[in-house]
């Protein structure tokens, strides 16, 4: 009861916020103009307020094999930003394409933007001359801006990245200072690594809810599966992916991926319930699984204009990761592990395992 007349209170006091700041009086007749006015109060008023959802995340994903190894997809960072709204520049393509399918009413809408490296490492970095049948060495430095339409079982995510593979990504410098700061041993053979390149990846991910029960007589408990289906395409990545993923635990938020790092940038797209207080905070653990149809992958076929070391990469790619996440507030942290197949043909150690870790805080 204490809860409902909180909720009542609460609706009556945005209700007369977005009446002021619509500049519409209470106990006037509405006009169509003044209507229009008001509803875009009302949603500014919800996109804002803390108590309904915050409207903007900023956040890391660090990708790491630390405790596991030294190798193939050594390290990934990743610093991520999202707000709702449509209006970028740098996003309105993304949504112009996203606008052609088809969307129920209250569909919300996100927008974000990355900038990211990833480090990719032969077998044996004390080794200064790998052999050319290994992982070939190489770095992609990138920016991306993503677009994501969300209703509450729904989520479409289209984004666009640019960068650049090579020397110029700075993965050599990267590796070699975080190795000297940590006392670990100082990679050998980035002199072979790829060359310069200009590398882009358009990628489009489609997720839905198939079901969310409460198994248990817990208020706050529930479980969750999700389904995706992605596609990456260009000439840093092309490929295919599937993913399956069950969550369980305590005042599940409606998202629709893991905090990975992800070119689609999947794991920013959220949905808030707007006729409720959003929970004060998340605790919940998560199994998936991956398929990736793997077309072309530069950081393993090497360059795609020019001579340079590669492997044979593999069609067929499995990935397996557990996790949990937890929220208080304003911040939220994610830990998964993460297990994956052979890259390609002739891999020496497999699977390859690494972890990520997120951090994130809403405002």
């Amino acid at each position: 009861m204490k809860k409902i007349l909180a909720l009542s209170i609460f609706q009556t006091f945005l209700m007369l916020s977005a009446l002021e700041a619509a500049d519409v009086h209470a106990d006037s007749v509405l006009s169509d103009q003044d209507s229009r006015k008001l509803s875009r109060a009302v949603e500014k008023c919800l996109e804002t307020n803390p108590y309904f959802g915050y409207s903007r995340t900023a956040g890391v994903i660090i990708e790491n094999d630390i405790f596991f190894s030294d190798r193939y997809y050594t390290n990934g960072i990743k610093f991520q930003y999202s707000e709702s709204g449509s209006d970028w520049w740098a996003t309105m393509p993304q949504f112009g394409l996203l606008d052609l399918l088809p969307w129920t009413e209250g569909t919300q809408k996100i927008q974000g933007a990355a900038f990211g490296q990833n480090m990719y490492v032969n077998s044996n970095i004390n080794i200064p001359n790998p052999s050319p049948s290994d992982h070939p060495y190489s770095g992609f430095l990138y920016v991306g801006a993503a677009a994501h339409a969300v209703s509450k079982d729904r989520a479409d995510s289209f984004a666009i990245n640019l960068g650049i593979v090579g020397p110029e990504s700075f993965a050599e410098q990267t590796q070699k200072i975080y190795h000297s700061i940590i006392g670990a041993d100082n990679p050998l053979g980035w002199h072979t690594q790829l060359g310069d390149e200009p590398a882009a990846v358009l990628s489009y991910n489609h997720a839905e809810r198939l079901f969310r029960i409460n198994p248990l007589p817990l208020e706050d408990f529930s479980c969750d599966f999700i389904g995706s289906g992605q596609i990456n395409a260009g000439n840093a990545l092309t490929d295919g992916r599937i993913k399956g993923l069950f969550r369980f635990g305590f005042n599940l938020p409606y998202t629709f991926d893991v905090s990975r790092i992800d070119y689609s940038m999947a794991s920013e797209a959220a949905w808030y319930d707007s006729s409720k207080p959003a929970p004060k905070w998340h605790c919940f653990m998560f199994m998936a699984a991956t398929a990736r149809f793997v077309a072309y992958d530069i950081s393993l076929d090497g360059n795609t204009y020019r001579h340079s070391r590669g492997v044979d990469s593999r069609p067929i790619v499995g990935e397996f990761m557990v996790g949990i996440s937890s929220r208080y507030d304003f911040i939220q942290a994610d830990l998964i592990w993460t297990a994956r197949t052979q890259d390609y043909y002739g891999q020496e150690y497999s699977p390859h395992f690494f972890w990520a870790l997120t951090i994130k805080a809403f405002f």
